[in-house]
């Protein structure tokens, strides 16, 4: 959801990283792997605030 995104978001700008994001399904299909900037392009967040 929009929320977890924006709260994984700011943990990932507090560690000035691009924290990997593993999406899978429970029928056993593959294992997709995204970054936060990829699932939340253009965010916002303590980075665009000067907070650190």
């Amino acid at each position: 959801c929009g929320r977890c995104r924006q709260v994984i978001n700011e943990a990932a700008q507090m560690g000035s990283c691009d924290l990997p994001v593993h999406c899978g399904a429970a029928e056993g299909d593959a294992i997709r792997t995204y970054t936060v900037s990829e699932l939340l392009p253009d965010a916002f967040g303590p980075a665009n605030l000067g907070i650190r």
